[in-house]
């Protein structure tokens, strides 16, 4: 099992370098052309303009001017490149190479960590074939949500340290999103072999929205109005029985009822007249969910029986956030990364609830 994991990451981290190097080297130099496939051009036999016709019309005569000992050189048209592979000086594509290195060993040894921790956790005991154990009722769904949220924050952490060694930018967020894609599919396939999981395909359709999420906001301007964002204070459940749940290799992550998630909206720039021109420009309005009163004691089942709770419901909230994009400069990689990655969290502000059971919180935390 650990073989199949470790090919992943380290083949990614010796193929990426030559990968963009490739890339980059096609984009820069255009289409290969060999410099023997070029014909070299026709010489100029045109009369030159000082020569004049006779006043008879017998044209004058031309004599061809002195052999030059120097030889000029042929030089290519601009539209034609040289091959990037042909002999000559180390072409400077703007990647440090020793950062990219750093950042590629990191993720492979991080996601190798990660995996041998959920091993432990989750795939040590009997193996069995590829199954599949796809259900839409665990948690309201909340583990949807979660994987979808992981998927995108994966993606913008990989993006910016690969950004940070010298990607050009929309590279970097491409290959954020295909790694935590890769990553999270990595973990589907191996519930699909356990005899307790299986592979899930709602899961893995999550995992693909939030990839894709992520490569989209950070691509195109409009989305970049949107934020997903998340909050998590414990639950009762999850503190009454911490003990219990650490034994059973359960983590806060699987306390969906202290998990809230939210979709904050940029809107000065909507507000009419005076109304946006008061509003902050750093201050966004954000629309929430959270899981009540559910506990999780058949996580371990397969199959529809896992996770339904009649008890359990969903509580809706409009609540603020703060654009940290709009307060931290963006002048630097590290000012532009800390923004966006902060703007993945809910704060505690006051919020309305409004269902079921409208109300007021002066600051909201959790179902608490």
């Amino acid at each position: 099992m650990v073989h199949r994991f470790l090919a992943g990451p380290t083949l990614l981290a010796l193929l990426l370098p030559f990968l963009l190097g490739l890339v980059d080297a096609t984009a820069q130099t255009g289409p290969l052309v060999s410099r023997d496939s070029v014909s070299p051009p026709s010489p100029d036999l045109s009369l030159p303009s000082s020569v004049a016709a006779s006043p008879t019309g017998s044209v004058a005569t031309w004599a061809p001017p002195p052999a030059s000992p120097m030889i000029t050189p042929v030089r290519l048209p601009r539209t034609i490149r040289p091959l990037p592979f042909a002999a000559g000086p180390v072409r400077n594509d703007g990647i440090h190479w020793g950062r990219f290195a750093g950042v590629t060993t990191t993720l492979a040894a991080g996601y190798t960590g990660i995996y041998l921790f959920e091993k432990s956790q989750w795939w040590d005991g009997p193996g069995a074939g590829f199954t599949f154990d796809s259900h839409l009722n665990y948690a309201r769904n909340f583990d949807k949500i979660s994987h979808l949220y992981a998927g995108e924050v994966q993606a913008l952490i990989n993006a910016r340290l690969l950004e940070w060694s010298g990607v050009p930018r929309p590279r970097a967020a491409l290959w954020g999103a295909v790694t935590s894609l890769a990553a999270q599919t990595h973990v589907e396939i191996h519930d699909g072999y356990s005899a307790r999981w299986g592979f899930d395909w709602y899961d893995q359709a999550a995992n693909t929205v939030g990839a894709a999420w992520f490569y989209l906001h950070d691509r195109i301007p409009a989305m970049r109005r949107f934020d997903l964002r998340w909050s998590y204070y414990p639950s009762n459940a999850w503190l009454d029985n911490l003990d219990e749940r650490q034994q059973e290799g359960t983590m806060f992550a699987d306390d969906y009822s202290g998990h809230s998630y939210w979709v904050s909206m940029q809107v000065y720039d909507l507000l009419p007249g005076a109304a946006g021109r008061i509003w902050p420009d750093f201050l966004q309005v954000s629309v929430g969910a959270s899981l009540h009163d559910w506990t999780d004691d058949t996580w371990s089942r397969k199959g529809p029986d896992r996770g339904p709770d009649p008890d359990a419901y969903v509580a809706y909230y409009v609540s603020l956030d703060l654009d940290w994009r709009k307060i931290i400069p963006r002048n630097t990689w590290l000012g532009r990364s800390t923004g966006d990655l902060l703007n993945r969290f809910h704060l505690p502000f006051p919020a309305i609830r409004v269902y079921p059971n409208p109300g007021l919180h002066l600051v909201f935390v959790g179902q608490k």
